[in-house]
């Protein structure tokens, strides 16, 4: 008898509510009965408001009151692991679950140590955690004082040593 080959892709509710109550959703992806989660971007307060049998794309309930922006981000999403799924296929490499979830999760990366500071500072105060986001905020005005008296333009990763780490530090 051989065996199912399939992939399967479904989403799930976390049983455990994060620090802030809320509970999250994941995307399933099941392939010859072992299973891996993704984390998606959407969360609930309840975990009544989540409905694993929905039809339509329909799997957060209207007592949510951005239901429909929730719905059409986990569809995005869902349909983002299927494609990162039909890729692997079409470019002949083997479909593995962790070869499907890190094509599904891959971002743009990015040499620049200032723009990922200035993003993760961004997504700090997005996030509403205004104490963390004014230490980093410090942190990076006194950066970009250093590198203005250093005359540079940018920081990038492999830039990060000892040695300019200590130049920073060092009140010069």
């Amino acid at each position: 008898m051989a065996k199912n080959t399939s992939v399967t892709f479904a989403l799930q509710i976390n049983n455990r509510p994060n620090r802030f109550g809320r509970y999250a959703i994941y995307i399933r992806i099941t392939h010859n009965r072992k299973f891996r989660h993704i984390k998606s971007s959407v969360e609930v307060a309840n975990k009544t408001l989540f409905n694993k049998n929905a039809r339509n794309e329909n799997w957060i309930r209207q007592a949510d009151p951005e239901f429909a922006k929730k719905n059409a981000t986990l569809a995005h999403e869902l349909n983002e692991a299927k494609k990162a799924y039909a890729g692997l296929l079409e470019e002949g490499k083997v479909a593995t679950l962790e070869a499907i979830a890190d094509k599904t999760v891959e971002a743009p990366k990015s040499d620049s140590f200032i723009q990922f500071f200035k993003e993760y500072n961004d997504n700090l105060h997005n996030a509403g955690q205004i104490r963390y986001w004014k230490q980093f905020n410090d942190v990076y005005n006194k950066i970009m004082v250093f590198m203005k008296k250093c005359r540079m333009k940018d920081v990038l990763f492999s830039d990060l040593t000892t040695n300019f780490i200590e130049r920073f530090a060092s009140p010069a």
